[in-house]
């Protein structure tokens, strides 16, 4: 029992790294949030390869600041 919540708070713990780490660069925080709750620690190298999302362009400009 001890084990299965152990591995669920590392889920989260790497999801939520993931979405923080992308909102920081500026790329798809749930993509990555996702991508951490699925890979763990082998998606944090990947998420410093990703792209930034272009706020400029219209279709992809749905989130005011």
């Amino acid at each position: 029992m001890i084990q299965i919540l152990i591995f669920i708070l590392v889920i989260v713990f790497f999801a939520l790294l993931l979405g923080f780490i992308a909102r920081k660069r500026g790329a798809d925080t749930f993509f990555w949030t996702l991508m951490g709750g699925l890979l763990g620690p082998f998606a944090v190298p990947l998420v410093f390869f990703a792209k930034t999302i272009d706020r400029k362009h219209p279709y992809l400009n749905h989130k005011k600041r």
